[in-house]
């Protein structure tokens, strides 16, 4: 009998286009999104806290 010996699979080495402009685009695109909102909750909070200190907020 014959032994059978494994074979070494060959990898090739695939080459991608470089693609770093579209992640970084959409890398930042996520931050302004993120920014933006921090933006408006932290207008909200102040705005509520005006109309609270001065008394336009019944409270119950």
């Amino acid at each position: 009998q014959r032994k059978l010996k494994p074979r070494k699979t060959k990898r090739k080495d695939t080459e991608l286009p470089q693609t770093s402009s579209p992640i970084t685009y959409v890398a930042d695109e996520a931050v302004n999104e993120m920014d933006k909102s921090l933006v408006r909750a932290a207008t909200t909070a102040s705005s509520l806290e005006a109309e609270q200190d001065s008394g336009n907020i019944n409270k119950i």
